[in-house]
């Protein structure tokens, strides 16, 4: 008996582009988003595109979390949708923004 599934991944970001403004600096032990940057938005989707069910699916992203020993981004929110479990390494959001 052989199973075969196809998966895909989607992914997508709003906005798409960010540039903040040259004159922007950003608030040192503040915990306000808006001191920190623009807030974006990440979203990712696992389709199985068939034909055969899958289980034990596992999905690793690597978001590059500094910049020239700085904080990139931070991690706010994890949601999952469909009994999927999802999990983060620590210091993804150190500050607690």
């Amino acid at each position: 008996v052989e199973a075969q599934a196809e998966m895909e991944l989607r992914g997508n970001s709003l906005p798409a582009t960010t540039v903040l403004p040259a004159s922007w600096s950003r608030v040192e032990g503040s915990r306000r988003l808006e001191d920190h940057g623009i807030k974006v938005e990440h979203v990712y989707q696992v389709h199985n595109k068939g034909p055969s069910t899958v289980s034990g699916v596992n999905l690793r992203l690597a978001v590059p979390s500094q910049l020239g020993g700085r904080i990139l981004l931070y991690l706010l929110e994890l949601g999952t949708e469909g009994g999927m479990k999802c999990t983060n390494p620590p210091g993804l959001n150190a500050e607690q923004v």
